[in-house]
């Protein structure tokens, strides 16, 4: 069996001390990102344990691919379509960005391959009916949104600060 695994490991801006990028978009994918390789890393290490169990019947093996950031599908796409097609993937892990998992989604869903997010949390890639394959690990932002309210009213604060971005996420 074979995993394509989708990660963020480099982008096209260098990221400042808390990994977010000025002007997402510009320069190629050679800014290097510890999150993603963190993330392909524990992808190794399940497959290693996954495969020194000796009551499973078959071997894993993973193939991983750089997503450089949220938004580069030209970069990462054509190689996910390849791994897909050439390499028999019989499941696929990420993407971490919900607007990767959303194209990745589309794909693994027309070949029939069950797809998980590990982060992508956007409502937007909910629908089982256009996304039957595809489940996440996270709940989605609106119910995220609704557990900080409850919070927030359980403890009775008047005021808060918010912190937003104009991203899909924000």
């Amino acid at each position: 069996y074979t995993l394509a695994g989708l990660f963020p490991v480099s982008n096209k801006d260098q990221p400042d001390e808390e990994g977010i990028t000025a002007s997402p978009g510009a320069g190629d994918c050679n800014y290097f990102m510890n999150d993603g390789w963190y993330m392909m890393l524990a992808m190794d290490f399940a497959i290693e344990k996954i495969n020194a169990h000796p009551d499973y019947p078959f071997l894993l093996e993973g193939i991983k691919l750089d997503t450089c950031g949220a938004g580069n599908k030209d970069y990462w796409l054509p190689s996910f379509l390849q791994v897909l097609q050439t390499d028999n993937a019989t499941g696929v892990v990420g993407a971490s960005y919900s607007s990767n998992s959303k194209q990745a989604a589309h794909i693994s869903t027309m070949m029939d391959i069950p797809m998980i997010t590990y982060q992508s949390s956007a409502t937007s890639i909910s629908d089982t009916y256009y996304f039957p394959y595809l489940f996440r690990t996270i709940p989605i932002d609106d119910l995220q949104t609704m557990a900080l309210k409850k919070l927030l009213v359980r403890l009775n604060l008047t005021y808060i600060g918010l912190f937003y971005d104009s991203s899909s996420y924000g």
